[in-house]
């Protein structure tokens, strides 16, 4: 593992790494996530695009996938 991606781990919060699974789990869905979570849809969007940003990429497919590489989440 580089010292970059050390770095994007180490940065995601927890809830950002709920999220990222809860993309696997609930299909990517934000209003589902949001309610699963008991956030809003709103807040659950942002989080999505922290995450996007600390990982460096643009959309939910390429977060799970990386968020896989790195054993941030499971299948």
């Amino acid at each position: 593992m580089t010292e970059s991606s050390y770095l994007q781990l180490e940065s995601l919060t927890k809830r950002e790494i709920e999220i990222l699974q809860a993309f696997i789990d609930l299909n990517g869905d934000y209003k589902a996530i949001a309610s699963n979570l008991y956030l809003s849809t709103f807040t659950v969007r942002c989080h999505a695009n922290n995450i996007f940003q600390k990982l460096g990429v643009n959309d939910r497919l390429s977060a799970v996938l990386k968020g896989l590489r790195q054993g941030l989440i499971k299948l």
